[in-house]
């Protein structure tokens, strides 16, 4: 059944527009933070606490967070931190009549994709419900309201009446084919919705989650979802609580929910919208639907959204023990054991058994962590390695385990699988932080050993759109915060600017990073991370890779200088017959979902 506000075009087109007009004020920081130079994450802080925090963790949290300022998209506000960003595509939705300026560039180059967009927040709003006391102990709660509001005011212009939703601002194909700062992205850029009646089931649903996390988090002072059967709370952020800001996000979420479960057919959002799917397609709805089911019946105090989702949940004696796929904006079927366990420790009037989704956890980390899962295995190093996933991005499918074992940890059922998904979970984020073969953080601009040359139009500096590799030589700008893709499966990172898989950054890339930070953090962790001690300088790769930025090469055959220089013919012609395709593939284009389904 339709809701009374979802009917209503013109209460919501009231809500959208108190939501965009930045009617509430947000909380100010207690001082501008900025981050610092790379040297100091070589210096060990174990011993100079602040609130508890080991600064090193502070800096963390404060530069992931700042790294989302720098991918800002649309009229920058006075307070902009990032010097050298401007203001850019302020007309972004003038061609369909609609106004869709602001919100984030979803990677290294200039679209804004709603769909992962929107795992992003809901990740980020998940993360503070658990563990966000450690917002305000590292004084980053503003900057954590601010990023917040940034996304979620754009996400509700893309909700822009009750049956529509914009998914995608640009168009991968053409996008890709300009490289340089923010001051000259090509225009007008077109727009891609789905509507009621050409729908994108998995889209609506992914977005009614996003602001039904979101509005929860907002909506009362004590927020918070558990982390164990018993303890402290360690989430919730106080300071932003805004009980109007948060009824305006729970009307978004209604009427997206009531587009997911009520319009016809169900279908993902590349069938309704293909060119919008192009760089992230989708490969099913129910796990969406599923996901959303929970957070709504979390915002709502209703457990009658959470049977609805959970009609969509991998039902059937052992269902879990087939679902073998990596967590991440497409695939969220690792995450609904964890969250529907959380949600049955929080209020048992749901109705929700806890064994039920104990056991279905558990059957996912216990094959994880014991080397039985299918398709996934662990490089020399230790990193979780999924087929096919972790070959476009490698940190991000491990480091969303981690953050699921770490959410899950306290549940356990006995002590060594408590012992185990911890050790998941702090195995990967170490990894991340300097324990690896690279020898320095997998975070630009955080030691003298972080990475030098993220794949990111803004911040390169450079306009050759042939050579991004040496133009200019070096990196002009510092990505502060920044998640690259990752290493390979032999722990090799080459730092090439072009080699994608490798160096390009994303919103979703860094929300593990933000989980991982305050939960530390919260659990009281004083220990130095990794990075803080390593010696000698960064590890980095010779040779060439070899990954879809770098293909193998065949034995024998032409030089690579012949095969370059071929290479430019062809895609000068591709460019002039089509003009559809770009230089290189970004890193986005999930090809794999299109051979094979892994897992559930």
């Amino acid at each position: 059944m339709r809701s009374t506000a979802a009917s209503s075009a013109g209460p919501l087109l009231a809500l959208l527009h108190l939501a965009s007009s930045g009617a509430w004020a947000q909380i100010t920081p207690q001082q501008v933070y900025q981050p610092p130079p790379a040297s100091r994450g070589a210096v060990s802080q174990q011993s100079n606490l602040t609130n508890g925090v080991n600064p090193q963790y502070a800096d963390l949290l404060g530069n992931a967070l700042w790294f989302y300022d720098a991918q800002r998209s649309g009229a920058l506000p006075a307070d902009n931190r990032v010097s050298w960003r401007n203001s850019s595509c302020e007309n972004d939705g003038s061609l369909n009549n609609t106004d869709l300026s602001g919100g984030f560039y979803d990677a290294g180059d200039y679209i804004k994709a709603t769909y992962p967009f929107c795992w992003t927040l809901t990740s980020l709003a998940w993360s503070a419900l658990s563990f966000g006391s450690a917002y305000e102990r590292s004084s980053q709660d503003a900057y954590l309201d601010s990023t917040l509001r940034w996304g979620l005011d754009w996400l509700s212009k893309a909700h822009s009446d009750a049956d529509t939703l914009w998914v995608l601002v640009g168009n991968p194909s053409t996008d890709d084919q300009y490289w340089g700062g923010d001051q000259d992205i090509p225009g007008p850029r077109p727009s891609y919705s789905i509507t009621r009646q050409n729908p994108g089931t998995d889209a609506f649903a992914s977005c009614a989650a996003a602001f039904a996390a979101s509005a929860y988090l907002y909506g009362e002072r004590g927020a918070s979802l558990p982390t164990s059967t018993g303890g402290a709370q360690l989430g919730g952020v106080a300071s932003i609580h805004n009980r109007t800001y948060s009824e305006a996000l729970l009307r978004h979420a209604e009427g997206l929910w009531d587009l997911a479960v009520n319009s016809s057919p169900k279908q993902v959002y590349n069938t309704a919208a293909p060119t919008a799917g192009q760089s992230y397609p989708s490969s099913d709805y129910e796990d969406d639907l599923a996901f959303a089911g929970l957070w709504m019946a979390l915002a709502k105090a209703d457990a009658s959204y959470a049977n609805q989702g959970l009609v969509f949940y991998p039902n059937g004696t052992n269902a879990f023990a087939s679902v073998n796929s990596a967590l991440n904006w497409d695939r969220k079927v690792a995450a609904l054991p964890v969250l529907a366990t959380q949600l049955a420790q929080h209020n048992a009037s749901f109705g929700l058994q806890m064994s039920r989704f104990q056991n279905d956890a558990e059957s996912y980390f216990d094959r994880l962590t014991s080397g039985k899962m299918q398709y996934v295995s662990q490089t020399k190093g230790g990193l979780y390695w999924w087929a096919g996933d972790s070959d476009a991005a490698s940190l991000n499918p491990a480091l969303n385990a981690a953050f699921i074992a770490d959410l899950y940890s306290g549940f356990a059922t006995t002590s060594a699988k408590n012992s185990a998904y911890r050790s998941l979970a702090d195995s990967q984020v170490d990894y991340l932080l300097g324990d690896n073969n690279y020898n320095g953080p997998f975070i630009v601009g955080q030691h003298p050993n972080s990475p030098q040359n993220p794949h990111s139009a803004m911040a390169a500096g450079g306009n050759d759109i042939t050579n991004i590799n040496t133009s200019p030589p070096q990196e002009l700008h510092v990505l502060y915060g920044a998640v690259p893709g990752g290493p390979d499966k032999q722990d090799r990172f080459f730092d090439i600017r072009d080699d994608w898989p490798q160096t390009e950054i994303a919103l979703d890339y860094n929300a593990p990073l933000i989980a991982a930070a305050v939960s530390r953090i919260a659990r009281n962790v004083t220990k130095d991370p990794p990075f803080a001690t390593l010696t000698g300088a960064a590890n980095v790769a010779s040779g060439r890779p070899t990954d879809a930025a770098y293909p193998a090469r065949k034995k024998g055959g032409l030089s690579q200088g012949a095969q370059i220089a071929i290479a430019v013919v062809v895609i000068v012609v591709v460019f002039a017959a089509a003009g559809a395709l770009s230089w290189w593939q970004r890193d986005r284009i999930r090809w794999y979902y299109r051979q094979k389904k892994i897992g559930l």
